[in-house]
């Protein structure tokens, strides 16, 4: 590192100080052509929420991030975010990366009898002719987009995919598709959910199994580097 580098980062530190920072981080925009780094704002040490310095670096930190190839240090493929500490009082920079990793809320359960639906009883006579007792079907959603795996449904007594797909099935399905959204509404948004029905043919109830998903950034620190 350069003297000027070095005065620079001194003089980056001694602003987080005065802010009563115990370190500063800087958002690094690595999935950007033009800069890394933009504006004066910084996140001022834990939960302190942001604040600026007064005057801009960004520039600065720009170039020397690109001069000094840091940028192979961030995978972009896997990381969700990365960001530049300084910690003035160990004269320490760190680049940390953050991954999102997807975790499961605690399962929920819910349970509902079977309406007294004509169409539904022929179905529900039918699989029980063919030997079924209960029937499993999975879903899953995110993104704005979710399924039941309709083509996918277990038996308990029978090794294949049953495929529940098609007219004939949609009274049942539709009454699946209905309890999950008023119980979950919003089940397929953003990070999601999932679970499984499970359909008792000879009780005609059904139980309902949902977990909702969240995310979470697990840091990473990819380099440190003294000044």
């Amino acid at each position: 590192m350069t003297e000027k580098e070095i005065k620079i980062f001194e003089m980056i530190g001694l602003a987080i100080t005065k802010k009563g920072c115990d370190y500063g981080s800087f958002d690094i925009q690595f999935w950007s052509m033009d800069k890394t780094f933009y504006g004066r704002d910084y996140e001022c040490g834990e939960l302190k929420g942001r604040a600026k310095l007064p005057f801009d670096v960004s520039e600065f930190l720009s170039n020397w991030f690109e001069e000094n190839g840091l940028e192979s240090y961030i995978d972009e493929d896997s990381l969700a975010s990365a960001e530049l500490k300084i910690i003035p009082s160990e004269r320490k920079i760190e680049i940390i990366g953050y991954y999102s990793e997807y975790k499961s809320h605690e399962e929920q359960v819910t349970e509902y009898q079977l309406p007294d639906n004509e169409e539904i009883n022929n179905l529900i006579d039918n699989f029980k002719l063919e030997g079924h007792t209960k029937l499993y079907v999975t879903f899953d959603g995110g993104g704005d987009d979710g399924q039941l795996y309709l083509s996918q449904v277990r038996s308990e007594n029978h090794e294949d995919f049953l495929n529940l797909r098609g007219k004939v099935f949609e009274p049942l399905t539709n009454f699946l598709y209905q309890k999950l959204q008023a119980e979950y509404g919003g089940w397929e948004n953003n990070e999601g959910g999932q679970g499984e029905f499970i359909i008792d043919l000879e009780e005609k109830y059904v139980t309902l199994y949902f977990s909702h998903n969240y995310e979470v950034q697990i840091p990473e620190t990819l380099l440190t580097l003294k000044y």
